[in-house]
């Protein structure tokens, strides 16, 4: 995947967040900000899923054998602290959006370059489930794929998103 894929599938896991703003904005009866922030959440969770099913029909098909599986879905828990920041505010007014967006397009630049971008809430959304697999030359990669893996050494069919991330294709 591109540096801009990743820095899109890195974007697209702010979608939770915009929903927990649109919450904050309708608790305090602003239906229109609330309703914008609906909006974009759904836009960014639509534009992950379009952006996985392309990726998935167009990698190549590689057979893949994982010597070691460990489910990591709970490392996508680590992102929910995130999530909570817009429920410390009482007025979203208040917030210096400007920065707010600068600061979160850097985030999501050193999210997609430092392989961060592995883990999406989006994906989870979407019954993904994520792995930790080990290869027969005991490289350890990521793994996404919508169904339960319980035994190693059941080969699949997988392609690769980049470096240390793979996507069963289906």
């Amino acid at each position: 995947m591109s540096k801009i894929g990743k820095f899109v599938l890195t974007v697209t896991a702010f979608a939770p967040i915009m929903l927990v703003y649109a919450l904050v904005s309708l608790t305090y009866g602003e239906f229109w900000c609330g309703g914008l922030w609906i909006a974009l959440s759904i836009t960014l969770a639509l534009i992950c899923w379009t952006v996985i099913s392309c990726v998935k029909r167009k990698l190549e098909a590689i057979p893949y054998v994982p010597c070691s599986v460990e489910n990591t879905d709970g490392d996508t828990l680590n992102l929910l602290l995130m999530y909570l920041v817009p429920l410390i505010t009482r007025d979203l007014y208040t917030y210096n959006w400007i920065i707010w967006i600068v600061v979160s397009f850097l985030f999501c630049g050193l999210v997609a370059l430092s392989f961060g971008h592995q883990y999406n809430p989006v994906l989870t959304i979407f019954c993904y489930h994520y792995y930790r697999v080990k290869s027969k030359s005991n490289v350890t990669q990521i793994l996404i794929t919508k169904r339960r893996i319980y035994n190693s050494g059941e080969e699949i069919t997988v392609g690769e998103l980049s470096d240390f991330l793979l996507i069963e294709k289906d």
